[in-house]
């Protein structure tokens, strides 16, 4: 539970970013705008009133800010993912350990030791260092996702409507080349 709750964080600060590039392309394309929109005016007003160069320089710096905490966290989240499937590992392995101490010996000798070095070995180190980071990662990346479909959705349908038809096309043209 605690490592949804950083995808979620995660999610929160990639919609921030992406927030944030809105305002600073529209800056760019009209200066005018510093005057439009509640970002830049709470900006306009928490800097006393700067010029359309000096807004944008502060919210690029702003977006890279933000971009850079991103990374931080996602190398956490990447940290905790490791660890997790890590330490998971280790309880599978001493689990297995366990119940092949507690077998009878006539039971133990019906097996070839080989079967029993694979489950821990083996098995266990595929399940912890390959399949739980793949499952962890996916569940994160989709966490993403489907905020910044919320996220979209809630600003406005019709540009959701517009990136989805998007990427689900180059979607479906990648898999007719590949």
């Amino acid at each position: 539970i605690w490592m949804v709750f950083l995808f979620l964080i995660g999610a929160a600060l990639d919609i921030l970013g992406l927030s944030l590039i809105a305002p600073y392309v529209s800056l760019i394309i009209n200066p005018d705008l510093i005057k439009d929109g509640f970002f830049l005016t709470l900006l306009s007003s928490t800097f006393k009133n700067p010029t359309s160069n000096q807004l944008l320089v502060i919210i690029g710096i702003l977006i890279l800010i933000i971009f850079m905490i991103k990374v931080l966290f996602t190398m956490l989240i990447n940290w905790s993912i490791l660890k997790f499937s890590y330490g998971k590992g280790a309880q599978i392995r001493t689990s297995l350990m366990s119940v092949y101490q507690n077998l009878s010996y006539s039971e133990f000798l019906s097996r070839n030791s080989s079967e029993y070095i694979h489950a821990i070995q083996i098995l266990s180190s595929q399940f912890s260092q390959f399949l739980m980071p793949i499952v962890f990662r996916f569940i994160s990346e989709g966490v993403v996702a489907l905020t910044i479909i919320l996220f979209l959705a809630w600003l406005d349908m019709e540009l959701l409507a517009v990136v989805l038809i998007l990427v689900l096309g180059f979607i479906f043209f990648y898999d007719q080349i590949f």
